[in-house]
């Protein structure tokens, strides 16, 4: 949704010049995406290879202090920058 959100908003802001808006897309969307594609530890945490990673996996999920930290982080990346640009027409 959010590149095809871009890539339209960069083909009316090129004034339908495609080759414009396609280089001024995939400037600005390589970044959103990668930063989306960097593995940290919690991707390595949640899919353990073994049976026994996902046992502890199992038992750290059931703790409540697991809740308060996810809540936390919600909190914190919702009070981050606005990702999406205006592509709204000067009045």
């Amino acid at each position: 949704m959010v590149g095809a959100y871009r890539v339209a908003g960069e083909l009316a802001a090129a004034g339908g010049d495609h080759r414009t808006a396609f280089a001024r897309y995939k400037t600005v969307h390589h970044r959103l995406v990668d930063k989306k594609h960097q593995i940290g530890p919690n991707v390595r945490l949640m899919v353990p290879k073994t049976a026994g990673g996902r046992c502890v996996r199992d038992v750290f999920a059931r703790l409540p202090l697991m809740n308060a930290i996810g809540a936390v982080e919600r909190l914190t990346r919702a009070k981050g920058p606005r990702l999406l640009p205006d592509y709204s027409p000067a009045a």
